[in-house]
């Protein structure tokens, strides 16, 4: 038999079909990342369909920005007149708002894994105009050992990352007291770290799974370090209130190491605090400082 006609009567997929499940936990696992890829593929039928000069690679990058204009494409393509362009313009709207609040402080920027829920809508659509594709679908929709690799590595990731930003385990930025949890502060109040009255304006801790490990405060009081000494296996704690303070003296740290604040007080004693650099909030916690010591 002529392999060429073989070829010819074999249904050949539009757009880029795969099951909602693999879509769902791959976005989910990667963190957006395969909806960029996702994008891509489907871009590139675009492309090769129609032979155009179009950059898949570019408009896969700024998805948000492109989203309307592949769900008219596929609209126009599957000459299904009953998706209206009201939907059209929520699902591309939903899902550009979901994209950018991966730029909201902890915790609120993980409603950015949401970002694949206005997709659903889509993925379906193609799954359903690609019926007679069933081999595409099927090899598109296969678990591969790389997928189990990648979930190997992310769930860990995306798990610390989580319960970082939740407050779970400390997180990797300085943040407001108010994200303490009640037994966070239970621990502070009951080690004589902070007084029950006190107000915690920020805090941040180094530690890895547990705030006990070291912390630093600012307070409606004044300043505070505390940390466990592995060699002497001895727990410090260095509080300074405001009116005690002569001066603080910053070494501006970078994504690598810590920013380092030398607190000085009047009688000329000194401790340091660290603050995470990340999303620049040390310099939060140093502009609240100084403007308090200022007044």
């Amino acid at each position: 038999m002529d392999e060429s006609l073989v070829d010819d009567r074999t249904p050949t997929a539009v757009y880029y079909p795969v099951s909602l499940s693999k879509f769902i936990v791959l976005s989910l696992l990667t963190g957006g990342v395969y909806e960029l890829y996702w994008f891509y593929k489907n871009w590139r039928f675009v492309r090769d369909r129609d032979n155009s000069t179009i950059r898949p690679f570019w408009r896969a990058l700024f998805a948000p920005l492109w989203c309307a204009a592949l769900i008219l494409d596929l609209r126009e393509s599957v000459q299904d007149k009953a998706i209206s362009i009201v939907p059209i313009v929520f699902l591309s709207i939903a899902y550009f708002v979901l994209s950018i609040l991966v730029q909201l402080p902890d915790p609120y920027w993980i409603v950015t894994f949401l970002a694949f829920v206005p997709l659903v809508p889509v993925v379906r659509l193609i799954n359903a105009s690609n019926q007679d594709a069933s081999q595409e679908y099927i090899s598109n929709s296969t678990w591969k050992l790389r997928h189990f690799v990648l979930a190997l590595f992310s769930i860990p990731l995306l798990s610390i990352g989580v319960s970082s930003s939740v407050g779970l385990i400390p997180s990797t930025q300085v943040i407001p007291g108010s994200l303490l949890w009640p037994h966070q502060r239970e621990y502070l109040e009951n080690s004589g770290i902070v007084e029950a009255d006190e107000k915690i304006i920020y805090f941040y801790s180094e530690g890895f799974l547990s705030i006990k490990d070291d912390g630093n405060l600012l307070t409606d009081h004044g300043v505070i370090s505390y940390w466990w000494d592995e060699e002497s296996n001895e727990f410090y704690i260095e509080k300074a209130v405001f009116s005690d303070i002569s001066k603080i003296i910053p070494k501006y740290g970078n994504f690598i190491e810590s920013t380092l604040v030398t607190i000085t007080r009047h009688d000329e004693s000194e401790f340091d605090l660290l603050l995470s650099t990340e999303d620049h909030r040390d310099r939060l916690f140093l502009r609240k400082l100084e403007g308090i010591l200022d007044r």
